[in-house]
């Protein structure tokens, strides 16, 4: 259960993240939409550890984590472009 509910989070946070480097997003709303992208993978991280019990969730909910922080690496090098 709580795998799927990662995997839905992860897919919601790609779309937001998708419609904050598109052109309609101003600054200020792609400065919230990147925290709140880093508040998802370090929640993912904790998911991670509390059910460090069971590997195979842990391992899906790493690569979960890990799939939000390249998205929100690379929204933070478009905000780089956008800013200079």
């Amino acid at each position: 259960m709580e795998v799927i509910l990662e995997l839905l989070i992860e897919i919601f946070v790609v779309g937001v993240v998708e419609f904050a480097k598109s052109k309609k997003a101003n600054n200020l709303l792609r400065f919230i939409i990147m925290a709140f992208a880093i508040f998802i993978v370090v929640t993912l991280f904790y998911v991670s550890y509390v059910l460090r019990d069971n590997v195979w969730e842990m391992i899906v909910a790493l690569i979960f984590a890990s799939i939000s922080g390249i998205y929100t690496y690379h929204l933070h090098k478009e905000f780089r472009k956008v800013d200079m």
